[in-house]
């Protein structure tokens, strides 16, 4: 997958089901009959529905779509890690004012981070504090 501009908007978590197939599908790409296939593996959906959100995705820079008619085939312009970080500084932005530290405490204090967790957490601080030390 190439590098893009950042897309638009977030997806939408019908939109993040269909890249997460797409992600996971041959690099030149499925058809909307392939997505739609997979996607109702996971939750029941129209066929219109799943064209739909392709299209969307299409417009909001997510995916390419090549070709024309049924055997059009999208792919995703974008790694799965480069859509989960967007979405990541979009909750953290939308629910905790764009403040990490703010999450995390909400995350602690509701007692659903097990102690192992927090030895990754710490881990992951101290590796960035060492790169930032770095620069």
């Amino acid at each position: 997958m190439s590098k893009h501009d950042s897309p638009s908007d977030p997806p939408t978590g019908a939109q993040w089901a269909l890249l997460e197939i797409l992600a996971e599908g041959p690099e030149a790409g499925l058809t909307a009959a392939e997505v739609w296939a997979q996607a109702n593996r996971v939750r029941p959906m129209a066929r219109t529905t799943v064209i739909t959100l392709l299209g969307r995705l299409v417009e909001r820079g997510w995916i390419a779509r090549m070709g024309n008619g049924r055997g059009a085939l999208y792919r995703p312009l974008h790694e799965s890690d480069h859509a989960a970080a967007h979405l990541a500084d979009g909750f953290l932005n939308r629910f905790f004012g764009g403040s990490p530290s703010r999450m995390v405490l909400n995350l602690l204090g509701s007692g659903r981070v097990s102690a192992e967790e927090i030895h990754r957490l710490r881990k992951l601080l101290n590796e960035s504090q060492a790169e930032e030390n770095q620069k």
